[in-house]
């Protein structure tokens, strides 16, 4: 139920029903872009009540703006990400993930991250929060398939391969199983499938007991 303003999304995927509550003097505002429909409804008043308040929905994308996929099963949100994970806003930068074929995971980077670091002008050598993702996003495969909670242990190699600029975005990372199986090999690219990171053989050392003590029934439906 929607009762006041969405901001600024990245993408509102809706697999259930969204509907515009009808309270007096209601002004909504939903601002994304992109808003998929999927098994879905949006509901904005019924044939035999009317919505009487002011809903404006903003779509930000242009004639240049790339297709998007999300894949052919259910994603799993932001909400529910960071139900299981305990990342300040700084860090909370999986807006959403899914399923892309067997053993392979995509995750997207949230919009609108407050400042990495302070001073926020200073430079650094990599985007740690695209590294970040390709971490959580494992993560999500980790907890859906494995049953298994899992905190970064090691990286056999990052790679560097384009400059990174906010202009790029959106970002995403896709998380597969490396060669040696017990890891995974982690891509960021843009919508235009160009690779900036590349991670080689991250593994993770298991947090016993923490899966089944956390909620993880969304994620399991999505993995």
């Amino acid at each position: 139920m929607v009762n006041g303003a969405i901001n600024k999304l990245g993408t509102l995927l809706l697999e259930g029903v969204l509907e515009f509550s009808d309270t007096p003097g209601a002004n909504y505002e939903i601002n994304a872009d992109f808003i998929i429909i999927r098994g879905g409804r949006l509901i904005i008043g019924w044939p035999d009540d009317p919505f009487d308040g002011l809903a404006n929905i903003v779509l930000r994308g242009n004639h240049s703006s790339s297709y998007f996929s999300a894949g052919d099963g259910p994603t799993i949100g932001s909400k529910d990400v960071y139900q299981v994970y305990f990342h300040g806003p700084a860090y909370q930068v999986l807006d959403s993930a899914w399923g892309n074929g067997p053993g392979t995971v995509i995750g997207r980077l949230a919009d609108e991250l407050p400042a990495n670091h302070k001073p926020e002008d200073l430079p650094t050598k990599l985007a740690p929060r695209l590294i970040e993702l390709c971490f959580q996003t494992a993560g999500m495969y980790e907890l859906g398939v494995d049953d298994r909670f899992g905190l970064p242990s090691q990286i056999q190699r990052v790679q560097k391969l384009k400059e990174v600029s906010p202009a790029d975005k959106p970002f995403f990372t896709i998380v597969r199983h490396s060669e040696s199986g017990s890891g995974f090999d982690a891509d960021v690219v843009d919508e235009n499938g160009d690779i900036y990171i590349r991670l080689t053989d991250y593994r993770t050392s298991e947090l016993p007991g923490a899966a089944s003590a956390l909620p993880t029934e969304a994620i399991k439906t999505v993995f």
